[in-house]
């Protein structure tokens, strides 16, 4: 699994999107997984905001966000499953003031 964040250097307030990319062990494209993620910020009890990534084809999946509430370390913990497979990762990036 692998993360982008955009923008690049998201910001509190701003819009921002992840896109996921899952590939199987052959490197393959995974499609039609069902995808969750629960963001959480690092230095501070901010709940949990649980995330639904949509499927884009070719192994890529979205989900976009409003806003954060405060600026740090966020982490993005991601959960995939097909069928009887899961995978699981974790995600950590900054969002700035």
């Amino acid at each position: 699994m692998d993360l982008k964040v955009s923008p690049d250097h998201p910001r509190m307030v701003k819009p921002l999107t992840f896109t996921l990319h899952i590939t199987d062990d052959h490197a393959q494209p995974v499609n039609d997984a069902e995808v969750n993620g629960a963001l959480r910020m690092k230095e501070m009890d901010m709940g949990t905001t649980q995330i639904k990534f949509a499927p884009k084809g070719n192994g890529d999946y979205e989900a976009a966000m409003t806003s954060t509430d405060m600026s740090g370390m966020w982490n993005l913990a991601v959960v995939a499953s097909q069928g009887p497979l899961h995978a699981k990762k974790s995600f950590e990036f900054t969002v700035y003031d």
